[in-house]
C-alpha cells in the first residue's frame, strides 16, 4: 500500500477533518488538497469520494473567509 492508496486518502481526509475541528484551517485545507489529488488518482475525477472531499475543502475555506474560492468547489 503506497502513499496514493485509496485507504490512505480516506484516512487523510479524516485527519483533515480533525484539524479543521481544532481550527487549524490552513493545515486542514492543505491536507484536503493532498487528499483530493490522491482520490482523483485512485478513483478518477467523477466519484462520490471526490465530491465528499471537495465539499469538505469548500467548508474549510469558508471558515477561513475564503468564500469565493469555496464557491468554486461547490
Amino acid at each position: 500500500m503506497g502513499k496514493s492508496h485509496a485507504s490512505v486518502g480516506i484516512t487523510a481526509d479524516r485527519l483533515a477533518l480533525l484539524l479543521e475541528k481544532q481550527q487549524q484551517f490552513e493545515e486542514a485545507s492543505a491536507l484536503y488538497r493532498r487528499v483530493l489529488a490522491i482520490k482523483i488518482q485512485t478513483f478518477g475525477s467523477v466519484h462520490e469520494e471526490i465530491a465528499i472531499t471537495l465539499s469538505n475543502l469548500a467548508g474549510c475555506l469558508r471558515l477561513q473567509h475564503k468564500e469565493e474560492e469555496a464557491l468554486e468547489l461547490w
